[in-house]
């Protein structure tokens, strides 16, 4: 169960759409229960009636021809035209939207166990959350960096592969501003189950809002303290896995940092991105997210670790 500060709008489930491709979902995922729940109870219905005759064999009994065809053949072939009709209608749906021109790009990059998130026609590199404009096709480039991971976000479309040799495409448009939540829906490794995001639906002019904070670099004018925590951020090391945008520091095995300071979570959706968490995530990530690929750094002395954490903060 998700902390409370995540503060997502509806469950993630299928069962709560945002989007005209998830509410066709869920009817026909609601058609196909119906028809199977009916087809259960009539057949148990049939089987009680028969366990009920003493004999078998009588000739009143046989239900004849005509019920085994329509019981057999007719209404299961009326129900399976049904479903697939109704599904090649939510296929072409998703096909017209994959093919749509006026589309946001957006490219979806899995690791072991967070996501890179990159707007390349804002130029704009992030992780673990996901921002969008209400009501615009968003279309998502899904790779992956090492194993098969799966992007799902139930309440909003269906999951799709994510593979290290070839991209895949979904397009999804959102109708209902909110924040929704994403897994990985494929095992990926020990910590799958802690490999999440949130999906931040906005308006357009929100959005937009969002680009233009994005785009900048970092901070130049800095304090003394986050000056000193900078240098603690290169002493350390920190710069050979996370890059810093407007700096030297170009690391690319774990996510970009620029605008760690407005993110809502650490840890791709663990624990809540605030000093408190962020310090214990630096001195110690693997006693909250295990087997995660951050090393520890519990020699760091307290006000250098300070100096470091005023430095993450200035990073807006």
């Amino acid at each position: 169960m998700m902390n409370e500060w995540f503060n997502f709008n509806t469950f993630q489930s299928a069962w709560h759409p945002v989007s005209e491709v998830a509410s066709d979902m869920k009817s026909l995922s609601w058609f196909l229960i119906i028809m199977s729940t009916s087809v259960f109870i009539i057949t148990v219905l049939l089987l009680i009636l028969a366990l009920r005759k003493k004999d078998l064999t009588q000739k009143s009994f046989e239900p004849g021809n005509k019920f085994i065809l329509w019981s057999g053949l007719f209404i299961p072939t009326i129900v399976l035209i049904i479903t697939l009709v109704w599904s090649l209608q939510s296929s072409l749906k998703i096909s017209k939207m994959n093919q749509e021109e006026d589309v946001i790009n957006i490219q979806v990059i899995g690791h072991q166990f967070w996501w890179e998130v990159i707007y390349p026609d804002h130029h704009i590199i992030t992780a673990n959350e996901i921002y969008v404009p209400v009501g615009s096709n968003i279309k998502f480039e899904l790779s992956s960096q090492d194993v098969i991971h799966s992007f799902w976000i139930p309440n909003i479309h269906g999951k799709l592969d994510m593979l290290p040799d070839h991209k895949t495409y979904i397009t999804m448009n959102i109708e209902r501003p909110g924040r929704y939540r994403g897994q990985c829906a494929e095992f990926c490794g020990l910590q799958h189950a802690l490999m999440a995001f949130p999906l931040v639906a906005v308006s357009e002019n929100e959005f937009n809002q969002w680009l233009a904070r994005n785009q900048k670099k970092a901070p130049l004018d800095l304090s003394e303290k986050e000056s000193r925590g900078k240098e603690i951020y290169y002493r350390e090391s920190c710069h050979t896995c996370h890059a810093i945008g407007g700096t030297d520091f170009k690391g690319k095995a774990g996510p970009d940092l620029t605008h760690i300071a407005t993110r809502l979570t650490l840890g791709a959706g663990t624990i809540e991105n605030n000093q408190k968490n962020l310090k214990q995530w630096i001195v110690d990530s693997q006693s909250i997210k295990p087997m995660n690929r951050m090393p520890k750094y519990k020699n760091i002395p307290d006000k250098d670790l300070d100096d470091l954490l005023e430095y993450l903060g200035s990073l807006k």
